[in-house]
């Protein structure tokens, strides 16, 4: 027995895929888990005038106020931020707006390192150093909320799940049926079979603008090579999302993941088609950067779902 269960949240389509329960109790843990996703879409959207983001970015020099799960969040974007020496930041909004005609005007383009900003307790804030900030969680927010709708499907006692946001952020639980695992078809052709708590994300330079939404925060050069991907596979989606958006910025920095192990095990990069455009196929260049996701098929060729 198969159950799914989808939502357009973050500017892409998260879906959930439950095995092996009864249907009333896969559906509502489904429900469950994609409320956690619609929630953090609804704190962290940066298109949104009533979402954390817009009051971040609309601060001065003072400390906001946050709610708890904006706190975790901004405490994990200041860890990878530290850890890969810059190569992740949340605080590249001005550069994205510099190029993305759906965003604001920057306040400014200047890089912001990592004391631009203090995540407090004691009450949840934030203490903002530097004016003007703009902040996106693009690279992490995705992720973390497959963290919390993976937290949510273990309350419920779901053994079995699949769930991905927009395909190129993926978390799984035990087993598909008639699988040891999940797979994963990756853009240049390789299968990754899943394991129960792995997470996987993919990062490349194709957008719905071509180059306009991955920077170097550290030297503010945007990434203009769209033959290039990197996927890192971990314990935690929130940290995977992370890190293949700062070795895709900063290939030379590999050296910062001993964690992940060596390149072919837990991270690698790929080359892809650069051709962004639809093809005669009707299949875009984006969609080409991103995984095949075939969980559901057993012995047959990977489908994107």
């Amino acid at each position: 027995m198969l159950e799914r269960g989808a939502l357009a949240a973050m500017g892409t389509r998260f879906e959930i895929i439950v095995a092996g329960e009864p249907g009333s109790h896969a559906r509502a843990a489904i429900e469950m888990a994609l409320k956690e996703i619609e929630h953090c879409h609804r704190l962290w959207n940066p298109f949104s005038g009533d979402s954390v983001v817009a009051r971040l970015n609309a601060a001065g020099r003072s400390e906001v106020p946050i709610d708890g799960l904006t706190h975790e969040l901004l405490t994990l974007c200041q860890r990878f931020q530290r850890e890969t020496e810059g190569a992740f930041s949340a605080t590249t909004g001005s550069l994205l707006a510099s190029r993305d005609p759906r965003r604001e005007s920057p306040c400014h383009e200047d890089l912001t390192p990592e004391s631009a900003f203090e995540v407090l307790q004691q009450p949840p804030r934030i203490r903002l150093n530097t004016a003007g900030l703009r902040w996106d969680f693009g690279a992490i927010a995705k992720g973390f909320a497959l963290d919390l709708a993976v937290e949510a499907l273990r309350e419920a006692g779901i053994g079995n799940a699949f769930l991905h946001g927009g395909a190129s952020s993926v978390a799984v639980m035990g087993q598909a049926p008639g699988l040891s695992g999940w797979r994963v078809q990756l853009p240049d052709g390789e299968i990754l079979e899943l394991a129960d708590g792995d997470c996987l994300a993919v990062s490349s330079g194709h957008g719905v603008y071509d180059g306009d939404h991955l920077v170097d925060p550290v030297s503010g050069d945007w990434i203009e090579n769209l033959s290039l991907g990197c996927w890192v596979r971990g314990s935690m989606a929130a940290g995977v999302d992370a890190w293949a958006t700062a070795l895709l910025v900063s290939r030379q920095r590999s050296g910062l993941l001993p964690e992940w192990g060596i390149e072919g095990e837990d991270w690698a990069f790929f080359e892809l088609d650069a051709t962004h455009h639809t093809d005669r196929d009707g299949i875009t260049g984006e969609e080409r950067a991103m995984p095949h996701l075939g969980p559901l098929l057993s012995g047959e060729e990977p489908a994107l779902i």
